[in-house]
Parts: C-alpha cells; sequence; structure tokens
C-alpha cells in the first residue's frame, strides 16, 4: 500500500487547495475562505481505502494526543483538620 492508495487530488481545485472563486449565473462569486470547499484547502480527498485507514487509527491518534497534552493542575484534596471540643472535659 501507497500514499496514492489512500488519496488523490481534488477534483474540485485540482489539488491545489485554493479556489479564487466559483462562476454562478455569469457572475464570479468571491471565496472570502480562499480554500476549495471540497478539500477544505488540504488538495486532496480520501479515496475510500483512506477513509477506512482513518477511522480506524483516529481513536489511536486521539488517545494519544490525550496523554501527551499537559494535564490541567488539580490540587491535592486536603481533609479539613479534626476540630476540637474543649466543652467534653
Amino acid at each position: 500500500m501507497v500514499i496514492a492508495d489512500l488519496k488523490q487530488p481534488c477534483p474540485t481545485c485540482d489539488g491545489s487547495g485554493f479556489r479564487a472563486g466559483f462562476n454562478q449565473y455569469g457572475t464570479l462569486l468571491p471565496n472570502n475562505n480562499r480554500h476549495c470547499l471540497t478539500c477544505s484547502g488540504r488538495g486532496y480527498v480520501l479515496t475510500q481505502l483512506g477513509q477506512e485507514v482513518w477511522e480506524l487509527f483516529q481513536p489511536l491518534i486521539a488517545d494519544m494526543i490525550r496523554e501527551a497534552l499537559p494535564r490541567p493542575y488539580s490540587p491535592i484534596p486536603v481533609r479539613p483538620a479534626p476540630i476540637e471540643n474543649d466543652d467534653e472535659e
């Protein structure tokens, strides 16, 4: 298996990831995001095999990222000191 089996160039932007605008009813409408709407600016789309591999590895990658991120600070819970009762003497 090679990378070409997992992804293919985007048919909308021809692999550039950029689309300046699109023609609708004879006018050129601006694309303010300046990225292709089909591939989200990546320049490629996943094939069926690529999608299946991504779905297989996505939970593993998410776990690795979660472990690598620093944990938020949580102080050690301290038990309150027992209250001494002087009235019992």
